[in-house]
């Protein structure tokens, strides 16, 4: 982030993954030191983990994401591009993840 806000902005933070959800909080958080109006942050994607969701409800902030990494892995499993093993290993690494 570089330079500064106009006063009463309104901002709109965008990531293209969300997995811990991180960075972004680290960024609205910046952000939130100037005087704006609101901030809403936004991803490509996200793996819908529950701590970043917590994250995200602990802080007060809203994000959207266009879809969750889980969308793709259900269609490659549908269409045969992934097998249920994979589609398996894929799911616990994802349980991992929100550990």
């Amino acid at each position: 982030i570089e330079g500064s806000l106009p006063v009463n902005s309104n901002v709109f933070v965008v990531d293209d993954m969300i997995t811990t959800g991180g960075s972004v909080i680290q960024a609205v958080e910046y952000i939130k030191r100037e005087s704006i109006k609101s901030v809403v942050a936004s991803s490509i994607s996200t793996h819908n983990l529950k701590k970043a969701n917590d994250l995200f409800a602990s802080k007060n902030i809203v994000y959207k994401s266009l879809f969750k990494t889980t969308d793709l892995f259900d269609i490659a499993y549908a269409k045969n591009f992934i097998t249920g093993r994979e589609m398996k290993m894929i799911m616990e690494w994802l349980t991992q993840l929100d550990e």
